[in-house]
């Protein structure tokens, strides 16, 4: 299992409709990672890896969001 899909499966739940604040998101694989002893991830790695796992983005008034995707 790679970092990605750990983070994933521990900390979020996959849904078609879902949605999540993107900063959000980084910032909950952020603490992921300190609390795990796992090395973090630059906001770039994370996101281009969010885009090869197949999620998508969403910009609204209120931010740039991740679809298809949400924490638990």
């Amino acid at each position: 299992m790679d970092w990605f899909d750990e983070f994933i499966n521990d900390m979020c739940v996959i849904e078609k409709d879902a949605i999540q604040k993107s900063g959000e998101f980084y910032e909950a694989y952020r603490v992921f990672a300190r609390l795990n002893g796992k090395y973090t991830r630059s906001t770039t790695d994370f996101y281009n890896t969010l885009h090869d796992k197949g999620f998508g983005w969403k910009r609204k008034k209120t931010g740039r969001y991740v679809c298809g995707v949400r924490l638990k």
